[in-house]
């Protein structure tokens, strides 16, 4: 009796281990895609703090440029595009393939997610880290039906700012392309 009570021990803690060692890889395997929204708002909660900051920001409309000095008063919103790209949810990991380069010389590494999936509206993100820390994310996104194509590319720079460009094209008009680029004019410490 008691080798049957041992036996049934240690076979219940080698079922146990071997679950808890699969829920682990699943972990660690989602760990490779960024959570862009939460980077987003920890970003605006950044700049929301740095008093005084001033940009330059451009807008750019079929050839037709305007550009301002201001302070902004919602992060949140100016950084909505960006914080909108999901690739870090279970349903949408599936749809990326990740793959990583690096630069020894530099000490930079680049994280590139690819849509394997058509119907993906952001095509490619990739992040940018030197020393660790990330530099830069740039993501490129399509959307299209019968009525419009959309292409837009975005470009986050946490110490400098970031810019947009789209074109897009509606059925039966002209196509329209337009930017948007937000420069700090004051250092961010990032």
């Amino acid at each position: 009796m008691t080798i049957q009570k041992t036996s049934l021990f240690l076979l219940s803690l080698l079922i146990f281990s071997a679950c808890q060692q699969e829920k682990v890889l699943i972990n660690k395997a989602s760990d490779h895609f960024f959570d862009l929204p939460a980077y987003f708002q920890t970003e605006a909660e950044r700049l929301s703090k740095i008093e005084g900051l001033t940009v330059q920001k451009t807008v750019l409309l079929d050839g037709r440029s305007e550009s301002k000095e201001l302070q902004i008063e919602d992060w949140n919103k100016e950084l909505a595009l960006f914080a909108k790209i999901q690739i870090h949810s279970p349903t949408q990991r599936e749809k990326y393939r990740v793959d990583s380069s690096f630069m020894d010389n530099e000490d930079l590494k680049i994280v590139h997610y690819q849509s394997e999936d058509k119907k993906a509206s952001a095509k490619s993100v990739q992040l940018f880290y030197k020393n660790n820390k990330l530099k830069k994310i740039e993501i490129v996104t399509h959307s299209e039906n019968e009525v419009y194509t959309a292409e837009q590319q975005l470009v986050y720079e946490a110490d400098k700012g970031f810019s947009i460009e789209k074109n897009q094209k509606v059925t039966l008009l002209q196509q329209h392309k337009y930017a948007i680029s937000l420069e700090y004019l004051v250092p961010t410490n990032n």
